[in-house]
């Protein structure tokens, strides 16, 4: 152990200093001194050093306290997305000046004095600069940056109702087919000069636009999209001019990748040596192959019905990968490695479930976090090989052990083409009986762009919660998702809404038949955003086999939603209005013969308010009877008292409708 917890907190007693509890950012929120002997950290606006070898603690001097906070990036705002991840301040490479936003412009503000320096000036409600995926050139001096013009975009109200006086904002909206916002990348330096890049195509046919990384010609390597995702394209830069050119390219007749915006960040990756490593799906897998940086291919690394996620380092010759090479389990995620010239692939961890390897800059050693739905995480040292060395650390879990935690169980469906092998995981309570009998609720998502199968140690909390109170929950992955290559996800393109359902009933009368403790008379589905829209429809489509349906913040309507959601697999409905008629939930309403509770934020701008008051509305024409749960101020996600609350009711309808 690096620093014994114990004696720290003693030392901070002695100091007159509050020790951390568990989980603050003190304890996660580390760094390593001068000389590598100390530890430095934050506590309650204090910073500390800890001797790594006596453990003693010492207050840094004020002066350097000073220092120390002025130079930590601090949080600019949340992302758009749930989970609300800060967007935190940018350092430059000196670590003098870090990269802000104010009042929609760029800022600088230095860590050494703390005053700001304006660099952009033309921010406003309509146009607005971000730091977020902001990239500082290697010589500090000029910075790769994001604008966006709203001017033409439609605005979403969003009416804050606690206010004294009630007060609406108007939020940018682009809806599907409807106008979207101008975006633009630039060259900024910190004398303010702004220098507009050529992204190659118009600002407003942009799905993607993100910096990748500098070369040093002082080109920036960046990625952009079309609008409807079927082309991604890595270009590079010159700073001088801004002028750029194609490096590279993926292209497909659907879509690069759907809206999986990590796997698109991981498409590019510069190695030690000056090429460039560009994971493309050309031959029905995402593997990986080696290009130089004038876009001419080299090899081919990797190949065969398997996926690469994305690179984890170098080394000599080699290169590590993440990939989902296990045949069998196609949502474990291992540690392989393959020679620069495409030979010698190997799998070098063999253990079920989720690694996550960091790769020394060596290349010596490898640091292995690893778990399975029946192991918990693991930390071990590896050498180059994968070879065991040590075990670093393990989590302990005896207080679930205490509580007699059930630990969930791997499950195969076969799919609705009969051969087709889906890939689910049963959560039962923790004093499961096989002789009761027990309500089955389903925790859905089934949107294309993610995987709901665990693999590791961490699964879906909310079917870990309805397994903890009593019923048998269960997760499953689909047709239409990623992970298991191109033609099992091609099934969503042009087809959204059309067979997701089908396909989940067909694994839940499965189970049913499967399992004699499972009472088919009382089967629930329930999950949010995607999750939300297929709850919704998986009752009105499949009525005999889900009775009772909590959706949070669901999609009614595809048109209604946000385009950049569902673009790239329907085209936009100019193009494809039959598909987007067909994937609707709004002419269904009739069909509702169960239970059906609906939760939403007012203050949703991903999936908006709006579109849940469409679907009352459409239940209230059709004479359906439901419940509505309204959450004020709430978005798109289920945080803080009012989320609690939102789980709570959740959890108290299924009991009250499925006789738990």
């Amino acid at each position: 152990m690096l620093v014994d917890f114990a004696r720290v907190r003693k030392s901070l007693e002695s100091l007159g200093v509050a020790p951390p509890s568990w989980g603050s950012p003190a304890c996660s929120d580390f760094r390593l001194g001068q000389g590598d002997r100390t530890v430095e950290f934050d506590q309650g606006g204090r910073w500390f050093s800890v001797n790594v070898t006596t453990n003693d603690v010492t207050e840094l001097p004020l002066a350097e306290q000073a220092l120390r906070t002025r130079s930590t990036p601090r949080e600019i705002r949340k992302t758009f997305l749930s989970p609300r991840t800060p967007v935190l301040e940018v350092p430059d490479p000196s670590g003098q000046f870090l990269l802000t936003e104010r009042d929609h412009e760029l800022w600088l503000r230095s860590a050494l004095d703390g005053r700001y320096q304006r660099l952009t000036h033309d921010g406003n409600d309509d146009v607005r600069w971000t730091s977020e995926d902001a990239l500082w050139a290697p010589n500090g001096q000029t910075l790769a940056a994001i604008r966006t013009d709203n001017t033409d975009v439609d605005r979403l109200p969003v009416l804050h109702w606690l206010k004294p006086l009630e007060e609406v904002e108007w939020v940018p909206y682009a809806k599907t087919g409807a106008r979207q916002a101008v975006r633009s990348l630039n060259f900024v330096s910190i004398t303010g000069h702004v220098l507009p890049v050529d992204i190659g195509r118009p600002g407003d046919d942009v799905f993607l636009l993100v910096p990748v990384a500098w070369l040093p010609s002082s080109e920036l390597l960046f990625l952009v999209s079309d609008r409807i995702n079927k082309v991604l394209e890595l270009r590079a830069a010159d700073l001088r001019t801004g002028a750029s050119r194609l490096v590279v390219a993926e292209r497909q007749d659907s879509f690069v990748y759907g809206i999986r915006f990590d796997a698109a960040l991981a498409s590019a990756t510069l190695t030690p040596d000056g090429h460039l490593v560009w994971m493309s799906e050309r031959d029905g897998w995402r593997h990986a192959y080696l290009y130089d940086l004038d876009g001419r291919q080299i090899c081919q690394l990797t190949e065969g019905e398997f996926e690469i996620e994305r690179v984890c380092g170098f080394a000599d010759d080699v290169v590590y990968l993440l990939g989902r090479s296990a045949a069998q389990r196609p949502y474990d995620l291992q540690l392989c490695r393959v020679g620069m010239d495409g030979s010698g692939f190997a799998q070098l961890t063999e253990s079920p479930g989720i690694h996550l390897p960091l790769i020394s800059p060596s290349g010596r050693v490898i640091v292995d976090i690893h778990s399975h739905i029946d192991r918990p995480p693991r930390t071990d040292l590896l050498n180059s090989d994968g070879k065991w060395i040590t075990t670093l650390a393990t989590a302990d879990v005896s207080a679930l052990d205490e509580l007699g935690y059930f630990l969930p169980e791997e499950f195969t469906a076969t799919a609705l083409d009969g051969t087709t092998l889906l890939h689910g995981v049963l959560y039962k309570p923790f004093d499961f009986d096989p002789s009761r009998s027990y309500p089955l609720v389903e925790h859905i998502y089934a949107g294309p762009q993610g995987i709901m199968n665990p693999s590791g140690y961490h699964g879906p909390s909310t079917a870990r919660l309805l397994a903890s109170v009593g019923f048998v929950a269960c997760v499953v992955d689909g047709p239409g998702t990623p992970g298991r290559g191109k033609a099992f996800q091609d099934v969503v393109s042009s087809r959204f809404g059309q067979y997701e359902v089908a396909e989940h009933a067909n694994v839940i009368r499965q189970l049913l038949a499967r399992h004699s403790f499972l009472d088919g008379t009382r089967v629930g589905i329930t999950g949010g955003s995607w999750g939300g829209y297929n709850t919704v429809r998986a009752l009105l489509l499949e009525p005999e086999t889900y009775h009772v349906g909590v959706a949070a913040y669901p999609v009614g309507d595809c048109i209604d939603h946000i385009g950049t959601a569902i673009e790239p697999y329907l085209n936009l409905p100019r193009d494809n209005a039959l598909a987007y008629a067909s994937a609707s939930n709004l002419p269904l309403v009739d069909r509702l013969r169960g239970h059906l509770l609906l939760m939403h934020g007012t203050s949703d701008v991903n999936a908006p308010f709006g579109a849940t008051m469409k679907l009352v509305d459409a239940f209230i024409r059709a004479e359906r009877a439901i419940d509505l749960l309204v959450l004020p101020e709430l978005d798109h996600s289920l945080e803080g008292q009012r989320g609690r609350y939102a789980l709570e009711r959740m959890v108290g309808y299924l009991a009250e409708h499925l006789a738990l």
